[in-house]
């Protein structure tokens, strides 16, 4: 039987008793996207979902570069990775996506806080972990990268409402 998957996330980093290379394989094995989220970037990853910090860590850049030189760099440096979505905070997010006119070619968007939703924060905790699992399941969906990371901005923005994290109505976002 053929096996099939559409996509695998490692959302924060595993245990040091799990070798990397079992991701890897699973992916390759599999045929499906690696979503990575976290500093534990495999050359298997094809969509990498951080926090500015985080990636300009990755790019082993200082923390006054710019977040486009440090998306570059990763991409460069990872050559599968199609996708790279940076979140800021309560500021939105950018997002970098190879293709369209090759390889070499990268787009990038910027969603800012005015398309997001205005809200009271009560607890962001797990917020990026929302950003990162909307995200993939609209990707997996055939939405595109762009508005799957806009919907997942908006998702984490709702999830911060709640004292319990990530306690929202997914109708909430789905504009």
């Amino acid at each position: 039987a053929k096996k099939e998957c559409k996509g695998l996330a490692i959302c924060g980093s595993w245990p040091s008793t799990v070798d990397a290379s079992l991701f890897s394989r699973l992916a390759v094995d599999y045929g499906c996207d690696l979503l990575v989220d976290g500093l534990n970037v495999l050359p298997e990853t094809s969509i990498l979902k951080v926090n500015g910090d985080e990636l300009l860590k990755i790019a082993g850049l200082s923390k006054d570069s710019s977040l486009d030189s440090a998306a570059a760099k990763v991409m460069e440096k990872y050559p599968r990775l199609r996708v790279v979505g940076v979140t800021m905070g309560g500021d939105g997010g950018v997002l970098w996506e190879r293709g369209g006119e090759g390889k070499e070619h990268v787009r990038r968007s910027y969603i800012g806080p005015e398309e997001l939703p205005k809200i009271q924060v009560k607890n962001p905790i797990g917020a990026g972990d929302t950003v990162s699992g909307v995200m993939f399941a609209l990707l997996a969906m055939g939405v595109t990268a762009q508005e799957a990371f806009k919907k997942g901005l908006r998702a984490a923005s709702k999830s911060c409402e709640s004292y319990y994290g990530a306690d929202f109505d997914p109708q909430n976002f789905a504009s």
